[in-house]
């Protein structure tokens, strides 16, 4: 529903009118519900446009920085995928320009090892004291920026920690031939642990 990004001062931030009903307990969490065909943010109506012309906008802001790299808090396992996943059900959009993602959940647990919580909002509130709304995309990539910026992490560091477009796009394929197995292996729920069976 909504996509953000950000370089410096330069923001990419659109909402996208959703296709699927907002259930009741996501709108407490984020704020945000439909009414009339259009979409509000704590009772606030946003501007959206469709997945295909938000798609093709970020492609078109992407394409103005040489060779960009997304840098995303828990990427490896969620944003990368999820990011990947929506350009593959829309092949009509092209494809992402980018060398690849950096998982900042890996980097924090390096620049700052030994703590109880890594969640974003817990990082900036602690290392930053600064308090933002993690529900909100635009916050999250601030926040996200500012506390790379503050703990001056390295590229090297970074680099370290990041994922290839083809290991993400493998890693899609291989959590979809995993599904498609584990629907043969039902009849043995009741003798292996769920653990046993994924393997």
């Amino acid at each position: 529903m909504q996509l953000a990004c950000v370089s410096g001062d330069n923001m990419f931030n659109k909402y996208i009118l959703p296709t699927c009903p907002i259930t009741t307990s996501a709108t407490a969490v984020t704020g945000l519900y439909v009414s009339g065909g259009e979409l509000f943010c704590h009772k606030e109506k946003v501007q959206t446009v469709d997945i295909e012309s938000c798609l093709n906008d970020f492609i078109l802001w992407l394409k103005s920085f040489e060779k960009p790299v997304l840098v995303c808090h828990n990427g490896k396992v969620f944003v990368a995928v999820i990011l990947m996943r929506t350009f593959l059900n829309h092949p009509a959009c092209g494809k992402l320009p980018i060398e690849g993602f950096v998982d900042t959940l890996h980097v924090f647990r390096k620049v700052l090892p030994n703590r109880q919580s890594y969640k974003l909002e817990s990082l900036v509130s602690d290392t930053l004291s600064l308090s933002y709304n993690p529900h909100s995309a635009a916050e999250d990539v601030k926040a996200l920026q500012a506390l790379v910026k503050h703990h001056s992490v390295s590229p090297d560091t970074l680099l370290k920690h990041s994922l290839s477009v083809d290991f993400v796009l493998f890693k899609i394929n291989q959590k979809s031939k995993t599904d498609e197995c584990l629907c043969s292996l039902q009849p043995l729920v009741t003798c292996l642990s769920n653990y046993m069976i994924k393997k």
